[in-house]
């Protein structure tokens, strides 16, 4: 129970400690995640583009026609936005 509470603690320090140059350690936390969750988006966008372009649209003409690849790259990148981010009620 005690390192419960410890835990929080040291969450609460990490949080409200502002360095010289303006950003808390989970500031840091926060923005370094953010960062690998958009770089992970970008890369499977891109991946996705890329079998389209050198694979599919070469040998299945017409199967995916750029508006769909547009509407398929749209989707894979808001998948990767976490759960809790697209809740309607947060944006009100």
């Amino acid at each position: 129970m005690a390192d419960r509470y410890h835990d929080s603690g040291r969450i609460a320090q990490l949080s409200s400690k502002a360095k010289a140059h303006g950003s808390t350690t989970l500031q840091k936390e926060i923005y370094r995640f953010v960062l690998i969750i958009a770089s992970l988006a970008l890369s499977l966008a891109l991946t996705v583009i890329i079998v389209w372009a050198a694979w599919l649209n070469k040998k299945h003409k017409g199967f995916i026609s750029v508006a769909a690849l547009v509407i398929n790259v749209v989707s894979v990148m808001v998948a990767m936005v976490p759960g809790k981010c697209l809740d309607s009620e947060r944006f009100l």
